[in-house]
């Protein structure tokens, strides 16, 4: 296993991009309408991300984890904290992406099945380390984007600005519920600081690259869908798919396969980076022991997809949304904040022992 090498700031980037795309892929908008209102929150939560991701990113450039600044007993602790929280991210992903599945490629299998294969093939590339997943990630994320673009420019929708209605005092409700929304899809705070024993480069670029990018992604996928397809969007349901919806030609108009193919790859990556993370808060030091400890919360996260799917557990409800929030800001903002103080109040002690053996040298 391989678990204990390094990846860069942009592989890094590319991993907590992918699982941002992931969530975009599986968000079902619904009968919702689209509007200009959609596009303010995105810009407000990229702006409280950036100054929240302070304590983590001063956290990962210092070459220490939270797991290890906290020590032996806390650190565990924490560690299992972050397992149990990806498990919950993950089964929730597996949820969705078998309810897409379902309802948009019903054919492929049954939803059971889907589950169990994605959570089989992630849990592989979870045992064989982050490195080479990061590198898989990279490709991926050139299929995607490839995907993504040519939807975008062969749509034969006409643009229509009367569709940029402006803001109003009934928008105040879906601005805060989209707001709400972003906030608590911001999982790549908990992801940067689980990660950031395995990062080999500067967690300032990692962190500004990604909050750049997401916001321009997400902003222009807005633009896109509220300018070119307005409430077309509720027949599709699925924004990203609706761009393939109004396109040209046949392939991207038939591009089922693709489209399907190119999901599935981004689920296995984004879904072996959680249970990377997952299985390292359980993981014993022996070969078999990490061998076992991602059987475990690979089949723990697939029971709970397959639990979530056909009990219809909502990952959308306002508890679940307290849930994802009270896991960013423990594991992504105070754990790493808490590891910092704990740091410099370790260094202070460390001088005064060092200016009293000095004046006892005296």
């Amino acid at each position: 296993m391989q678990n204990s090498h390094k990846i860069s700031s942009l592989q890094l980037f590319i991993l907590l991009l992918l699982a941002r795309v992931m969530h975009t892929m599986i968000y079902y908008h619904g009968d919702e309408g689209v509007g200009l209102w959609m596009m303010p929150p995105v810009l407000a939560v990229t702006a409280i991300e950036a100054v929240i991701a302070i304590p983590v990113v001063k956290l990962a450039n210092s070459g220490e984890s939270v797991t290890s600044a906290l020590g032996s007993r806390l650190g565990k602790a924490a560690a299992i904290c972050y397992s149990a929280f990806f498990i919950y991210i993950l089964s929730g992903t597996m949820s969705y992406f078998a309810e897409f599945m379902h309802s948009e490629f019903w054919r492929v299998g049954a939803p059971a099945v889907v589950i169990l294969i994605l959570c089989a093939a992630a849990g592989y590339c979870a045992y064989l380390g982050i490195e080479p997943v990061a590198r898989a990630a990279s490709v991926v994320a050139v299929a995607f984007f490839t995907l993504f673009i040519a939807m975008a420019l062969v749509s034969e929708a006409g643009f229509d600005s009367l569709n940029f209605e402006p803001l109003r005092n009934s928008d105040a409700p879906n601005m805060l519920n989209m707001f709400v929304q972003d906030l608590s899809s911001s999982w790549w705070l908990p992801m940067l600081a689980a990660l950031s024993p395995h990062l080999g480069g500067n967690a300032v670029k990692t962190a500004a690259s990604y909050l750049i990018s997401k916001l321009l992604l997400i902003e222009l996928l807005m633009f896109l869908l509220i300018g070119a397809l307005g409430d077309f969007v509720r027949v599709i349901g699925y924004p990203i798919l609706a761009l393939g919806a109004y396109a040209r030609t046949d392939f991207i108009r038939h591009f089922d396969a693709v489209n399907m193919f190119v999901w599935s790859l981004n689920c296995v990556i984004v879904g072996a980076v959680y249970l990377f993370i997952a299985s390292r808060g359980i993981s014993p030091k022996t070969k078999p022991g990490r061998i076992a400890s991602v059987v475990v919360v690979s089949a723990v996260a697939a029971a709970g997809g397959i639990t979530s799917y056909y009990l219809n557990i909502d990952y959308r409800s306002d508890t679940a949304y307290i849930i994802k929030l009270l896991g960013i800001v423990v594991l992504g903002v105070i754990l790493p904040a808490v590891c910092l103080l704990a740091k410099r109040f370790r260094l202070k002690k460390e001088e005064s022992r060092c200016e009293c053996s000095r004046r006892y040298e005296c």
